[in-house]
């Protein structure tokens, strides 16, 4: 009995290796398999997004489904992030492809009103920069994959 618990957790290491290693992309939101049950029709999956682990998620199999493998990635979406400011506008025309880069550059652009020394809001006036990033909104848009089919998804939080 005890090999047998020493071979599921090897085994459970080098699935966890394998899903980490998948999930590290820098700007993609992952679904992996976790667990395929031969005997249901459902599978559950972890759900990444820059690498790091958000919830798990069990999925209603189809037929392209019911063959996956643990650690095979079934979903895959593009993440971009960006602020918007008070008055309602992006920060940057461009988005960007990791959280961190986008808090960088609302620190840049809260700079940019050092000269005047305030930024000028139509909705609420004058707003002093220390209390400006309070009043911008951070804007995650998730990507669909065009070329994907949806799997059919119950969430829950685990």
């Amino acid at each position: 009995m005890e090999n047998s618990n020493k071979k599921t957790t090897a085994e459970n290491q080098k699935l966890n290796s394998q899903i980490n290693a998948s999930a590290s992309k820098n700007n993609l939101l992952k679904w992996i398999v976790i667990e395929n049950f031969e005997d249901k029709d459902f599978l559950m999956c972890a759900v990444y997004e820059c690498g790091e682990y958000q919830y798990k998620v069990s999925v209603i199999k189809n037929e392209s489904l019911k063959k996956v493998v643990c650690g095979q990635v079934i979903k895959s979406c593009i993440v971009e992030y960006n602020y918007i400011s008070p008055d309602g506008f992006t920060i940057c025309y461009e988005n960007f492809e990791s959280k961190e880069e986008a808090k960088q550059f609302l620190k840049q652009w809260i700079k940019s009103f050092e000269r005047q020394g305030y930024y000028s809001s139509v909705k609420y006036g004058r707003i002093p920069l220390t209390e400006l990033e309070s009043f911008c909104e951070f804007d995650r848009k998730v990507i669909e994959n065009e070329n994907e089919e949806e799997p059919d998804t119950h969430i829950t939080a685990f």
